[in-house]
């Protein structure tokens, strides 16, 4: 992140680096708030629009693309905890390797636990295991499983349910696996169905290549980078994304 000043205001440039080479930038400009946004690919330059209100909108899918740990940390437990006061339910997958790691994770993510935190208000199951309990990774298998999991929300008395998965474990061989913004793509349909209070999907951006950083951005309406929500110019729906992709498979 580098701060620039210029007449009584200030820019804010974030930059992704994939092979030496800037993949994409964004810069906000304003004296008291963030009033502009830019994104930059390869060869355009887009203005795109900031969600004024910086509470999570409803229903929302967003990706998270991130670089600094700290950062990572301060953002996802803001988005636990204020879930955790409104009374939601949070289902965090967590990228670790065993059960035994889960409660010492959350921990060092540094989430303030409300007072009245109902039993099962914040459920932490391992990601890999989530997404591929047999091994292998099933885009169908999955979405039933949000569908099981907003259930079971309504039957416990919950009044929404906010849901985030780390997906560094992608990283692992699965079978099932090149399906994956497949997957991304199909939840935006699901969150149309589904009244989730909230999707966020983690991206690290040290482990991603160039080519996958704009899938992810092709399959989330809505993205989050420097603790800001931005409207994502990138973003396809998913009668066009999937036509795309099954065309060329």
């Amino acid at each position: 992140m580098f701060v620039l000043f210029d007449g009584g205001k200030t820019a804010r440039l974030c930059c992704f680096f994939f092979d030496r080479r800037p993949a994409v930038a964004l810069i906000w400009i304003g004296q008291n708030c963030l009033d502009e946004a830019y994104v930059y690919g390869a060869s355009k330059r887009y203005r795109v629009r900031l969600y004024r209100d910086q509470h999570l909108p409803p229903g929302g899918h967003l990706c998270y693309i991130y670089s600094d740990e700290q950062e990572h940390a301060r953002t996802m437990a803001q988005f636990v905890e204020s879930g955790l006061a409104s009374g939601e339910k949070v289902a965090y997958l967590a990228d670790v390797l065993s059960r035994e790691e889960l409660e010492q994770y959350i921990a060092k993510l540094g989430v303030n636990f409300p007072a009245d935190l109902r039993p099962g208000q914040l459920i932490v199951p391992p990601a890999e295991e989530t997404y591929c309990p047999d091994g292998t990774f099933q885009p169908e298998r999955m979405i039933e499983t949000w569908h099981s999991m907003y259930r079971q929300s309504v039957d416990e008395g919950f009044p929404g349910i906010r849901v985030t998965g780390e997906t560094g474990w992608t990283c692992n061989e699965h079978p099932g696996l090149d399906r994956w913004f497949e997957y991304e793509s199909m939840l935006n349909i699901v969150v149309e169905d589904v009244p989730f209070s909230s999707i966020i999907c983690q991206y690290d951006a040290n482990r991603l290549s160039g080519v996958n950083l704009y899938e992810v951005l092709r399959v989330h309406p809505l993205m989050i980078v420097g603790g800001q929500i931005l409207h994502n110019p990138y973003y396809e729906v998913p009668a066009q994304y999937l036509a795309r992709r099954r065309a060329s498979a």
